[in-house]
């Protein structure tokens, strides 16, 4: 796909004529005078792959001029030495303000290129809403009277999950379930019909949902997310019996070690357990184990400035002692009356703790 510097063009000449016009020294304007005679432009092209998708078509590239580029920058600072400004309107001005970035949609194979391009150094852009990264860039320089080939572009295409979990199948007062992607940091929170929605996760792959309220755990279903869609993984109905017992939630068997799994042979649906060996929680789907966390990695210890070994702990507070603990209420509809100092609990009608 192309896309001239036609307004580029255009700029150009208006200064330069306004420049010789003018009759300054004419340096300046016999350099951009001559580099417009000799039509000394370059051009760029380049791809941008989008992982996890067939369509790499629409993703916007901009051309965005770095150093060395003859610019609206230029034009300003040489008109302000010379009578000629005053001749520039402030549409003129806002031509050359224009001509700076440009930007252009890739093809269905992700391809793009600019031609007549000004000589300098560029940064491009590649940029697409329904990607992990967003934005990505690479840097080029730009010579006259040749093609230069960027670097390959790359970005993540994501999808979304959404769906609705009830409480007795009830039509309101369904807020509050932690709707999570076992294995991820992706989570979202079902509102007062249930409704929720994932965002921005990673295309092409299948995942496990999990739904926990309070100390209520349960693994849902399995959802593969496609590139920019929105898959809704359907309904799921929890009796208000099963939280209070316990039915059907997770069941935590300990800890255990590769050697060891065989004492989870014949599991149930909603066992769970931790493997020693590689620092993951799995869980029984019915069919198969999944996973459920992974553990991340140690941070480095803290540096207590003198012998380079552990941080030391913290100050104590104003009054020379340690602070006071909070006291967990649980969850209630509205706030509890006659609270002591330092009590909270989780507000089940606008989602939020105190």
């Amino acid at each position: 796909m192309k896309k001239r510097f036609n307004a580029l063009k255009t700029a150009f000449l208006v200064a330069a004529t306004l420049l010789l016009f003018a009759g300054c020294d004419g340096l300046t304007a016999a350099k951009i005078n001559e580099y417009l005679q000799n039509n000394k432009y370059g051009s760029v092209k380049g791809s941008v792959i989008c992982e996890n998708s067939n369509d790499y078509s629409g993703i916007t590239v901009s051309l965005v001029p770095t150093s060395g580029v003859i610019s609206a920058d230029l034009y300003q600072n040489e008109l302000a030495a010379t009578s000629a400004r005053s001749a520039v309107t402030s549409s003129d001005r806002a031509v050359l303000a224009s001509a700076n970035i440009v930007q252009i949609k890739t093809d269905r194979d992700g391809q793009y290129t600019f031609t007549d391009v000004v000589p300098g150094i560029y940064t491009i852009y590649a940029s697409m809403q329904n990607s992990t990264e967003k934005a990505v860039s690479t840097n080029i320089q730009v010579k006259a009277d040749d093609t230069v080939t960027a670097e390959t572009l790359k970005l993540t295409a994501t999808g979304n999950i959404s769906g609705i979990v009830t409480l007795d199948a009830a039509s309101s007062g369904n807020l509050g379930f932690f709707v999570f992607v076992a294995g991820t940091g992706y989570l979202a929170i079902t509102d007062d019909a249930g409704s929720f929605k994932i965002s921005d996760l990673p295309a092409g792959k299948e995942y496990q949902l999990v739904i926990m309220k309070g100390n209520y755990t349960v693994a849902w279903t399995k959802i593969t997310v496609n590139a920019s869609e929105t898959v809704n993984a359907g309904s799921k109905n929890i009796l208000s019996s099963d939280m209070e017992t316990g039915n059907n939630s997770l069941v935590w068997k300990g800890s255990f070690d590769s050697s060891e799994v065989s004492e989870l042979a014949s599991p149930k649906t909603g066992w769970a357990y931790f493997n020693t060996t590689d620092g993951c929680s799995y869980i029984y789907d019915g069919t198969q184990w999944t996973l459920l966390a992974r553990s991340g990695e140690k941070g480095k210890d803290g540096i207590d400035g003198i012998d380079g070994k552990d941080g030391r702990d913290g100050i104590d507070g104003t009054n020379g002692k340690d602070g006071i603990s909070i006291t967990w209420l649980g969850e209630k509809a509205s706030a509890p009356e006659n609270p002591e100092l330092y009590n909270a609990y989780y507000n089940t009608t606008d989602g939020c703790s105190f």
